[in-house]
């Protein structure tokens, strides 16, 4: 059912919440840690596309807790992917900023996806000088093209957020010819 729903996600159907539910109550009854902790990231970023952002907040902690105790290898990269979505929808500008830095340092493994989300956390900021530093951090990097993880979509999000806040046209023009091959798609991650 898990895949189920993020087939259903994926194409823009409103069932995919009727197969989660499912899918979680059966994690439920499972009772283990794993599954626990599993459900709890899933409702979490359930709460984050309802806009309910307080109880995501509580929620993704929850399950960053439960995932350090029981030694989860992915759980802070978790913690920190639904921390990013949370922080954007909040849209406050220290809280912005903090987690730009956090993104440049949690990420080290994939340098581009951080300076790429520091980047637009930057300009969502306000903070044109610290988007530019990190946009360009990208670019000697080799630009978003030379990262195709998982991680790509959100990357580039926010790299074409900074673009703009950069007036970055050649940037810009760049994503755009990336991205149009791709519009009216949609990607769930995990």
């Amino acid at each position: 059912n898990l895949l189920l729903a993020n087939a259903l996600l994926e194409a823009g159907s409103a069932a995919f919440e009727h197969a989660l539910d499912e899918s979680l109550r059966l994690y439920d009854l499972l009772g283990q840690p794993r599954h626990r902790y599993s459900a709890l990231t899933r409702r979490a970023a359930i709460l984050l596309l309802r806009g309910e952002l307080d109880a995501a907040d509580a929620a993704i902690e929850d399950a960053a807790d439960l995932g350090s105790s029981i030694r989860e290898p992915d759980a802070e990269n978790v913690r920190m992917s639904q921390r990013l979505e949370l922080v954007r929808a909040r849209n406050r500008p220290a809280e912005l900023l903090a987690f730009a830095e956090a993104a440049a340092e949690h990420w080290t493994g994939a340098p581009i996806h951080a300076h790429a989300i520091a980047a637009g956390f930057s300009a969502r900021a306000d903070d044109l000088r610290a988007a530019g530093r990190h946009a360009a951090v990208v670019a000697d990097l080799g630009s978003w093209r030379a990262d195709r993880s998982y991680l790509w979509s959100v990357g580039v999000r926010e790299l074409a957020v900074a673009a703009i806040a950069l007036d970055d046209r050649p940037v810009c023009e760049a994503l755009l010819a990336d991205l149009v091959p791709i519009a009216g798609t949609c990607g769930v991650n995990g």
